[in-house]
């Protein structure tokens, strides 16, 4: 009897073992569904945004009823949902999460939610927000966390204790927040996500934006005092904070390595075009990438490329990209590039493009290579398309691996003692 027990238990692990590793075969084959999201104001819709695979054979309306063009848009990290803001009928902004198929998120008991400035945790499972209920208004703009389906929703900092908190970022391991202060108080400040322990980290004339670095290591800052606007440098803390930008620059941008060890940002030199440097946090290092003008550039997963747009009287070329070192400059597409993105695995690049500005027509998204080849148009209609913006890579690390282990145990169990369970 415990002969056949413990042989069924063994065919058992044996079955568990054979789907895991269907499973991460496929994982392996296919490492995640993509898509890319867009705003698009074709008929019927007003506007909405839209859902549409990488090759262009499936679009779909996620999202009617006048989306609001100012926020951008967020996915979340698994790549299920994302976060937008739409105009209601009184005119005022909502945040609205998402699901793939259109559905909205919100639990019904959550009133409409008025906020511009949104962010995601690293986890997926909270949204931190300024803004307030709609009913609420007339008491001012607060910040509030709640979770991805609506529900928890809280208040971190009253309207009273509220510092008016801008360009809200979570540190890579979802501990704090840093976020930026426009008045009366300004600077860059950092808070835990249940809003307690708020600190101010250093205070300017002015704060553009404030950036973790992928590692968490760093605070990379955007400073305008004394009429310069400069990139500097801090500790998660406060401390070593310092500009890691000449004076005598104008800083538009700045974007950190997948690294964490420079930051690449687009200077102005007083009486010179607009171009790309680099520089390691702390101030050391300065290097010139290119003196061609370009105010932002794009880094690709990988960190071996930019990719970036010239601008040029008064209108965006086509892309470009070249080593973070300033080596090995291509062009990548002759037509201009509005709004570009790359996708999580770094082989493609989405963009928004009007070819010939003089025809009938509005934009359309086009996808490239990263080396330029394989030009295609995705979308092609008489409505404007913009702002296409990859999901990002969904990961499932454990799925497979956990039950590979579960089945390896379960064989072991079964097998380990055989010889005994024969002589029974």
């Amino acid at each position: 009897m415990r002969f056949w027990l413990r042989l069924n238990v063994s065919l058992i692990g044996l079955c568990i073992v054979l789907i895991s590793g269907v499973l991460i075969y496929n994982r392996w084959r296919n490492p995640s569904p993509s898509w890319i999201a867009f705003y698009s104001d074709r008929f019927p819709a007003p506007g909405g945004f839209y859902l549409m695979s990488p090759d262009g054979d499936d679009v779909h309306l996620i999202m009617l009823n006048r989306p609001s063009l100012a926020a951008p848009i967020l996915w979340s990290p698994d790549a299920s949902r994302l976060m937008l803001q739409q105009i209601n009928e009184a005119y005022e902004y909502q945040l609205v999460v998402v699901g793939l198929a259109g559905q909205h998120l919100y639990a019904e008991d959550v009133p409409p939610i008025f906020g511009s400035r949104q962010a995601w945790s690293p986890d997926g499972e909270w949204i931190v927000f300024e803004g307030m209920p709609v009913a609420d208004l007339a008491q001012g703009v607060a910040l509030h966390r709640m979770r991805s389906d609506g529900s928890a929703l809280s208040c971190l900092l009253p309207v009273t204790d509220n510092p008016r908190l801008h360009n809200l970022d979570w540190s890579p391991d979802g501990q704090w927040i840093v976020a930026t202060r426009a008045e009366p108080e300004m600077g860059v400040y950092r808070l835990r996500p249940d809003g307690s322990d708020l600190q101010l980290l250093y205070q300017s004339l002015k704060i553009h934006l404030a950036k973790w670095s992928p590692d968490g290591a760093w605070i990379a800052a955007l400073v305008s005092e004394r009429g310069v606007d400069r990139v500097y440098g801090m500790r998660p803390d406060g401390s070593q904070f310092q500009p890691i930008t000449p004076d005598d620059t104008y800083a538009s941008s700045l974007a950190w390595t997948p690294d964490g060890q420079w930051i690449v940002c687009s200077l102005q030199v007083r009486g010179q075009v607009r171009g790309l440097y680099r520089t390691r946090p702390d101030g050391t290092d300065i290097q010139q990438i290119t003196d061609l003008e370009i105010f932002y550039a794009r880094l690709s997963p990988d960190g071996q490329w930019l990719i970036y747009t010239l601008h040029t009287g008064g209108q965006e070329s086509g892309l470009y990209r070249i080593r973070p070192d300033g080596t090995d400059m291509q062009q990548l597409t002759t037509i201009p590039a509005f709004d570009f993105r790359l996708s999580p695995d770094g082989q493609w690049i989405a963009f928004d493009s009007a070819p010939d500005p003089t025809l009938a027509g509005g934009r359309d998204i086009y996808r490239v290579r990263l080396d330029g080849s394989q030009l295609q148009r995705l979308t092609n209609n008489s409505s404007d398309d913009s702002d296409p913006t990859w999901s990002p890579a969904a990961h499932y690390p454990y799925q497979g691996r956990i039950m590979l282990i579960v089945g390896m145990a379960l064989i072991m169990a079964g097998f380990a003692p055989w010889s005994r369970w024969l002589r029974a």
